[in-house]
């Protein structure tokens, strides 16, 4: 049988350069407010700050890979990044289920984590399937869901609309933190003979 793959959801992987002492420092030194479940930075702009530059700059090569290989999108149209936070999960804290309204592409790159860390991104597809027939393997086409390593070093893109979570800390130790952040587009999209014209 041969198999044709309609319509993917491009989820990129990529391996970052590690930072540097004070760059862990300052991420860790930053004051943080209270989120649903866990805790977050009261900074939502991160990646704006001089101290994570090399960083920024990476992720947006990064950005900028997927859109032009995946998305295809034109040289007069980029994504900019238009928020940037950490998420600090301790023992007993978790992130709940959930999407990035107001943007485009959504990434998380991992600051501190161990070999437990997984991120899980489900299939909204199958949420409300009214005929259920259990698998006898999993795999990418009949799963609700389907996790990840959060890796140390790592950044992961997906599209803001699809849904995901972190499973709940249940271990000692130094937090489990992230920097998560939102995309727009800028430049021009749509065309003027279809009335969907927009300047960015």
């Amino acid at each position: 049988m041969d198999i044709v793959t309609l319509f993917p959801t491009p989820v990129g992987v990529f391996e970052l350069p590690e930072l540097s002492v004070d760059q862990m420092s300052w991420i860790m030194s930053q004051d943080v407010r209270p989120n649903s479940s866990n805790r977050t930075s009261q900074n939502s702009c991160l990646l704006d700050d001089e101290a994570l530059v090399c960083l920024r700059d990476n992720i947006k090569s990064c950005v900028s890979e997927y859109t032009t290989g995946i998305n295809k999108t034109p040289d007069n149209v980029s994504l900019r990044i238009t928020q940037s936070w950490c998420n600090y999960n301790g023992k007993g804290e978790w992130h709940h289920k959930h999407c990035h309204q107001n943007s485009v592409l959504s990434g998380v790159y991992y600051v501190h984590t161990d070999e437990e860390d997984k991120i899980y991104f489900y299939n909204e597809k199958l949420t409300n399937e009214t005929i259920q027939v259990k698998p006898t393997e999993f795999n990418e086409y009949n799963s609700r869901s389907w996790w990840l390593p959060a890796t140390q070093g790592t950044l992961i893109l997906f599209p803001s609309e699809l849904p995901h979570s972190v499973s709940e800390r249940t271990h000692n130790g130094p937090d489990r933190v992230s920097l998560s952040f939102n995309t727009f587009y800028t430049g021009t999209i749509g065309t003027e003979e279809n009335l969907t014209l927009l300047h960015l």
